[in-house]
């Protein structure tokens, strides 16, 4: 999350395995509610910055309103790693309230 008082990205890990160099993602910015979509795009411009330092392959993302808090001001960053398995699985066609594309 940022750190308002270092201004700074601070890192919050949520899992017992790190990504590695190499690793595909499925990345997802999401609005916690009032976040203007410009400021998300910027966030995920930050993001492909920090991956491509690591060396970490963004293969699909999503950017948006997904799971929000009323009028929230904020964001949430989930990455997913994916193989292939997972990216057919993601690609597959979807048509719900929250998501949908393919045919």
């Amino acid at each position: 999350h940022w750190d308002n008082v270092k201004g700074a990205w601070q890192e919050v890990t949520q899992t017992k395995q790190a990504l590695q160099k190499g690793d595909r993602v499925i990345a997802l910015v999401n609005n916690l509610g009032a976040t203007p979509l410009s400021e998300l795009y910027g966030v995920y411009n930050r993001l492909t910055q920090r991956c491509e330092e690591a060396g970490i392959v963004i293969a699909r993302n999503l950017i948006g309103s997904y799971c929000t808090s009323l009028d929230m001001v904020g964001f949430s960053i989930t990455l997913l790693k994916a193989d292939e398995e997972t990216l057919a699985l993601w690609d597959a066609p979807v048509h719900t309230p929250a998501l949908n594309w393919g045919k």
